[in-house]
């Protein structure tokens, strides 16, 4: 059986109070720029922290496994909190690292993988907030994540992206360890590398 990689949730989500927590909080966007400063791919983003690793001594941080809420989780993004916790409750799982990407018009997110322990254990997740952009694996034709969607994607694969469209774009990511999401679309996605319909995919 191929291994999925790609998967777009049939689901389009109602994203408006997500979008103006994340508008009414942009400040937040150069409180922590420790990832877009140490990691050349991710140079052209800014990131808010929902919730975030804790330091493991002489560990670098994608080795660290636990995960602590941000002061300003729970009060200034509840609505994004909510769909969370929902997804948990769904899906099952727990939940791990939840970041907001910020990422200018025209500007990308170089190739690369995740490397790290951390990541191999988890399922990683965009819910894509506002703008648009397009999204290319090694292996499959690039395609367009859009408002409202949320797509799951393996990264130990090859990947990258880039802001399209008008306006910079929004990602909620966030990482779920042990979620049985799979067994619900599973009659969907069997022995399929992705689900992306054709007018995803870019030509």
């Amino acid at each position: 059986m191929s291994k999925l990689i790609l998967y777009k949730f049939p689901k389009t989500y109602d994203i408006q109070q997500m979008k103006k927590e994340i508008e009414d909080n942009e400040d937040l966007f150069s409180l922590i720029t420790n990832r877009q400063k140490e990691y050349h791919s991710q140079r052209n983003t800014q990131t808010i922290f929902l919730r975030k690793g804790i330091p493991e001594k002489d560990k670098p941080v994608y080795e660290w496994q636990g995960v602590e809420d941000s002061d300003y989780y729970a009060t200034k993004f509840p609505t994004i909190k909510n769909f969370l916790d929902e997804f948990i409750e769904i899906f099952g799982g727990n939940l791990h690292r939840v970041l907001i990407i910020k990422l200018p018009l025209n500007l990308r997110v170089d190739e690369h993988i995740d490397t790290g322990q951390y990541y191999q254990t988890k399922d990683r997740f965009h819910l894509v907030i506002r703008g648009k952009y397009m999204y290319g694996m090694k292996g499959l034709s690039p395609v367009i994540f859009k408002e409202g969607e949320l797509w799951f994607f393996e990264n130990q694969v090859i990947h990258w992206s880039k802001t399209i469209g008008d306006i910079d774009r929004y990602a909620i990511i966030f990482d779920v360890e042990n979620s049985n999401w799979r067994e619900f679309v599973s009659d969907e996605i069997n022995n399929k590398l992705t689900n992306v319909p054709e007018t995803d995919m870019i030509k």
